[in-house]
């Protein structure tokens, strides 16, 4: 049979303080509870949250974890304790989603029927009718084949004035600056369309300087466009591999108004990594919005892939030379440490393609694993800040393009799946008292977490100084 001093870590969990049994008498700890299948009722409830120190709830709040959550069925008790526990886990991840701070979230939400109200109307799922209801914008964007991506780029648009420059009759360099004119024209209506659209649902955070790069990013971005969800939906997604500004202050100013705009920022994990694409992560985790990070497997197929892209645009380079030079990109170190390189660099024609092959296979297979690791599990900027709010915002780390579309359309759907983890472990094994996680459930990224710091968690909090809505 339960008593009151058995809901006593579960009222814990829901008011976010420690409760000391020593402060309350014996009498009131050994109070039987859902002794009848009546379970316990509201001002029952109350008289319970009374006799251990704790504030009454409103009966709204009551009902909300009466019904477990979100699907709001008023009820006239709780149940059992199993139900109670539910109850309690539905309303630590709305506490932690839109709070981040368990204390705070009971402060806000236990006695204040409006706000709460707006909580648990801000949780429930998108109307897919309004999205199905969408028109077709005025301007369309036009395609540009992953072949000519590149065009948009500066570094060749840099790259063909200074061959000009130098020799004012290099035909073959006249004949890509006309091409290349002509793909920019493209990119300035397109940027023109993006620019006007009303609706703006995912930015795609990427670097692109070489051309495989271009064509790489243009066709991953156009399978999630045309996949046939996404494509129902009438989701508009920022691809940029399709717009092209005239400067680079033109260029800075257009993406950070589509940060602004987009509901989700999709972060493409490259063989290289830059400033621009980190703070767009950065800058959407600041305004408490989603960020999918892709990672791909980096397996036998995404190499072979690489090495396609790559061969179409260096078709003159030895295939070597091109498995050599993307090894010194992905594990730089190699030419030190690694037994088949130095033979290579001693004796090319003593190491075979397939011997490189097979090394780049593992090299960037053992890349993105760890890219994926610090993002998921390491980087502490993995977890960054809302900078209005407080809350802590982790980045949904994916590992496929089926798993990267059901996120995008369950994250402007509002329909991602939580579970809470309490007291986790670290990567080393270490137990994490008093932390509680909120992790994504297709991914089991770390969405929103709780500290357990007690002097960093009053720091913290007193500096950002929440207020209720």
């Amino acid at each position: 049979m339960k008593t009151v001093n058995d809901l006593l870590p579960l009222l814990e969990q829901l008011t976010g303080k420690a409760i000391n049994p020593d402060k309350i008498c014996s009498e009131t700890l050994s109070i039987e509870v859902f002794n009848s299948r009546k379970g316990i009722g509201y001002s029952q409830f109350n008289e319970i949250l009374l006799l251990v120190g704790i504030d009454r709830l409103s009966i709204d709040f009551f009902d909300f974890i009466s019904s477990e959550g979100y699907n709001f069925e008023p009820k006239n008790s709780i149940k059992s304790f199993k139900s109670l526990e539910i109850g309690i886990e539905e309303y630590t991840k709305m506490a932690l989603l839109f709070y981040g701070n368990i204390k705070f979230a009971f402060k806000a939400l236990s006695r204040n029927d409006e706000v709460l109200e707006k909580r648990i109307y801000d949780y429930l799922p998108e109307d897919r009718d309004k999205y199905f209801k969408r028109h077709e914008p005025l301007k369309e964007i036009i395609d540009i084949a992953p072949s000519d991506a590149y065009y948009l780029g500066y570094y060749i648009e840099d790259e063909l004035a200074k061959r000009i420059e130098k020799n004012p009759n290099d035909s073959e360099a006249l004949l890509l600056e006309s091409k290349r004119k002509e793909i920019v024209e493209i990119g300035k209506k397109n940027d023109v369309a993006y620019l006007a659209s009303d609706h703006l649902d995912v930015y795609v955070a990427t670097s692109m300087r070489k051309p495989h790069e271009f064509a790489m990013v243009n066709k991953f971005v156009k399978e999630i466009s045309h996949d046939k969800t996404i494509k129902s939906l009438k989701l508009r997604i920022f691809n940029p591999t399709l717009a092209y500004c005239n400067n680079r202050i033109d260029k800075g100013l257009s993406e950070a108004l589509m940060l602004k705009r987009a509901k989700c920022t999709i972060y493409l994990a490259q063989e290289s990594e830059t400033l621009g694409k980190d703070s767009e992560l950065a800058s959407t985790l600041a305004q408490g919005k989603v960020v999918i990070a892709y990672v791909p497997i980096g397996n036998k197929s995404y190499v072979d892939s690489l090495l396609s892209a790559l061969s179409d645009f260096d078709k003159d380079v030895d295939e070597k030379e091109v498995i050599i030079n993307q090894l010194r990109i992905f594990n730089p170190d190699l030419a030190w440490n690694d037994n088949l390189i130095q033979s290579y660099f001693k004796n090319k024609s003593a190491i075979s393609i397939k011997e490189l092959k097979d090394k780049l296979y593992d090299v960037v297979e053992n890349y993105y694993e760890g890219r994926a690791s610090g993002l998921k599990e390491k980087h502490p900027l993995g977890i960054q800040v809302n900078l209005k709010s407080g809350v802590a915002n982790g980045v949904i780390v994916s590992r496929s393009v089926k798993d990267t579309i059901a996120l995008v359309v369950d994250t402007v759907q509002n329909t991602l799946g939580f579970t809470v983890e309490r007291n986790p472990t670290d990567r080393n094994g270490n137990v994490l008292k008093n932390y509680i996680y909120l992790k994504e459930n297709r991914t089991d990224s770390i969405y929103r977490v709780k500290s357990g710091h007690d002097l960093l968690t009053t720091s913290f909090w007193n500096f950002y100084n929440q207020k209720q809505d």
